[in-house]
């Protein structure tokens, strides 16, 4: 074949493979240009699969959530009560549900969805914090495995772990939580819910300076707060320092003038040898709050009915 011949053999080919399948061509990605790969297929897990009548669990679980937060606790009950049906492997979903029936004060229905919830997912930290919470006046022991469970799995969830800690300070572990709430105020010094944890463990450690400390801290964090002065008017006069102690209440009663502690300042007043005038006069201010019930005249007695 001639060298003309074989030009045209190879035009007429050219011609059909572009009037058939297109040759793929590979393009040469520009000098510092990153070549712009398909993303992987997703693979959408079981939960998402839509429900009768509805977008699918995950969304009937964002519409429970918000109508709990608008308190209709029923609403988010029934819708609850579905996605679990649909879902039954879905933990949060159990969880809600869980919340929903504390709220509802069913302790045992609450107990079951929340034991369901960490069926599903061991790790589930909120879980086993309301487990904790709700075994804790029949079972404290039970109450301090799941609060530890709550606490190993919280991550970086600081109410959890500052919860876990609050209810095994309730159950005597008071070096656990302790070790909990330190390790949380490293990276929030101030936290002011931290801060109460702090002391009231610090009271049960009888750690009254450290107490002290944190106290005070809070009283300038939450000027208008009166529980601060309280406490640190109770400790004050547990420690004989009697005149502290009532200038610490004094402070608690000008925040919010309580029944309570203005009888706690009148018991102390007259405990110390306050005068007279000064005791008569914190009667009269509680008067003004709980007015005295006069005493009842006793009946007259019935006139004898002649025979």
């Amino acid at each position: 074949m001639t060298a003309f011949a074989l030009a045209i053999t190879a035009s007429v080919a050219a011609s059909q493979d572009q009037r058939g399948t297109p040759r793929k061509e590979t393009v040469a990605p520009k000098k510092g240009v990153v070549p712009v790969r398909p993303a992987p297929e997703r693979k959408v897990p079981e939960i998402v699969e839509p429900s009768k009548g509805t977008k699918g669990p995950f969304h009937d679980l964002k519409v429970a959530m918000g109508l709990l937060t608008k308190a209709r606790v029923g609403a988010a009950r029934q819708l609850l009560e579905k996605v679990v049906k649909d879902a039954p492997k879905f933990g949060e979903a159990w969880h809600q549900l869980a919340l929903c029936h504390e709220l509802g004060n069913n302790a045992e229905a609450a107990q079951q969805s929340a034991s369901m919830a960490l069926r599903c997912e061991p790790k589930h930290a909120r879980a086993a914090l309301l487990l904790a919470r709700l075994s804790l006046r029949e079972d404290p022991v039970l109450a301090s495995d799941y609060a530890r469970r709550a606490n190993q799995n919280a991550a970086s969830d600081v109410a959890v772990r500052r919860d876990a800690a609050h209810i095994l300070m309730d159950t005597g572990n008071l070096d656990e939580a302790h070790e909990i709430a330190e390790s949380l105020a490293k990276n929030d010094p101030t936290n002011q819910r931290l801060l109460t944890l702090r002391s009231e463990l610090a009271i049960a450690m009888r750690d009254f300076d450290t107490a002290t400390k944190h106290l005070q801290t809070l009283a300038l964090l939450r000027p208008g707060d009166p529980l601060p002065y309280e406490n640190l008017a109770g400790i004050a006069w547990s420690r004989g320092h009697q005149a502290e102690a009532i200038s610490a209440l004094e402070h608690a009663l000008r925040r919010r003038p309580k029944p309570e502690a203005r009888k706690r300042l009148i018991q102390w007043l007259e405990e110390s040898g306050a005068p007279a005038e000064r005791i008569a006069a914190e009667r009269r201010e509680l008067q003004k709050v709980v007015p005295e019930t006069p005493s009842e005249e006793p009946a007259e007695r019935p006139k004898p009915v002649g025979r």
